[in-house]
């Protein structure tokens, strides 16, 4: 699977690295400008504010993460993201 690197387009020192899981849609990291991690989460469109990842993908910003950032987003088990999904369907 491809993962993408998006800048945010508010506050350009942070960075969105997403890409596309089966279960989950998709899940995305935020890094700022150091590489540390501010954000950790699924639904990548919903927190962009848009319907599809394909819009996101095919946005100019976006590009193919380097592989430092593609790092960054496999250090974090699936598990987590899971968990995560979980806690907050448990919420509702």
């Amino acid at each position: 699977m491809t993962t993408y690197a998006i800048k945010n387009p508010y506050w350009l020192a942070d960075t969105f690295i997403f890409r596309r899981h089966g279960y989950l849609g998709s899940i995305w990291v935020k890094i700022n400008s150091r590489n540390k991690i501010e954000e950790i989460g699924y639904n990548f469109p919903s927190r962009f504010h848009c319907d599809k990842i394909k819009d996101i993908e095919c946005d100019e910003r976006c590009k193919v993460a380097t592989k430092l950032q593609q790092s960054i987003l496999n250090r974090i088990g699936e598990e987590y993201f899971f968990k995560l999904k979980n806690m907050n369907e448990a919420k509702r």
